[in-house]
């Protein structure tokens, strides 16, 4: 009978078997990214939710982002409105701001009431 040699193949990495351990123990088991829904975008369920902030120029007290339902409807459209949304609500913003400079603070909100339709009591 014949004898069967077992052959190794050394094959170096420039890591020591020490310092692997240590780079192994490290990495562990790294979680899988989720994907966003995109800018502006927000899943709740199996429908889409646009959402945008106040810019702190017009309302620096106001925490609670703008919100509006899209519906439940594939994340192609739902990322195309929630552009179309968030252009809109810019331009919105830029009149605003402008229309701020011009008025005093009493006229302020319900200038925003008509802009937007919501008042600060809604911040």
């Amino acid at each position: 009978m014949s004898e069967t040699r077992i052959v190794s193949f050394r094959k170096s990495s420039g890591v020591s078997s020490e310092n692997a351990e240590i780079i192994s123990a490290k990495q562990g088991k790294r979680a899988r990214p989720r994907s966003s829904p995109g800018l502006y975008l927000i899943k709740t369920g199996s429908a889409y939710m646009f959402q945008m902030r106040l810019p702190k120029e017009i309302a620096p007290h106001c925490k609670r982002p703008i919100r509006i339902g899209l519906g439940v409807i594939p994340k192609a459209e739902a990322r195309r409105v929630a552009d179309q949304l968030a252009a809109i609500a810019r331009q919105k913003f830029k009149e605003i701001g402008i229309a701020m400079a011009e008025v005093d603070e009493s006229e302020f909100w319900p200038l925003m009431e008509d802009m937007l339709g919501f008042a600060e009591r809604d911040c």
